[in-house]
């Protein structure tokens, strides 16, 4: 029987009692029963991305999950509608082509889809092997906090526009996945 492998990027997990943990601490524990869980860690170089997925077939992975920053990461919220595209576009295609090519499932959080110029959806977007979107998430909690006393103020509704619903969890070679994006570990 051949087993599902899973590679894991990102830089956030939680444990089994939903206590945030790392992911090297993790996927080690993971990797005492599988040897099939690669792990890779994001970056800003534009086009890193679409290596990454190659790298987990070349390990013989059945499904690459990518959990934030996919396609960039704004450094304003300018320049983050600047560069987003809609999940037509040429990004998410060449993510669909690249799902075919390798056979591989494809889970990428963090797409910033253009819905207008002055706002996008955060998308976590699932390819399948035959590189069709099986399933879209559009985050529908935005994190929005003010706190005049520290000088923090982050307003993610100022640009995101919320999703309208929460989709059924997806039948994948590696079990069935739920589409979320979430900053709190408790959701998980």
């Amino acid at each position: 029987m051949h087993m599902k492998r899973l590679a894991v990027s990102g830089s956030y997990v939680v444990n089994i009692n939903h206590s945030p943990c790392g992911v090297a601490p993790a996927l080690s524990a993971v990797k005492t029963h599988s040897q099939g869980v690669g792990v890779t860690s994001g970056t800003r170089r534009t086009g890193i991305h679409l290596e990454w997925p190659t790298r987990a077939r070349a390990l013989q992975m059945d499904c690459f999950i990518q959990e934030k920053g996919c396609d960039y990461i704004g450094e304003s919220i300018a320049e983050t509608l600047a560069l987003a595209e809609p999940l037509d576009g040429p990004l998410v295609k060449k993510y669909c082509i690249l799902a075919k090519n390798l056979k591989l499932w494809l889970s990428l959080g963090g797409i910033h889809e253009k819905v207008s110029d002055e706002k996008v959806s955060n998308c976590h977007v699932v390819i399948d092997d035959n590189g069709n979107i099986a399933s879209v998430y559009r985050k529908t909690h935005l994190f929005d906090v003010d706190l005049p006393e520290k000088g923090i103020k982050l307003m993610e509704s100022k640009y995101v526009l919320p999703g309208s619903k929460i989709v059924p969890p997806l039948e994948t070679p590696v079990g069935n996945v739920g589409l979320s994006i979430v900053s709190f570990h408790k959701i998980c």
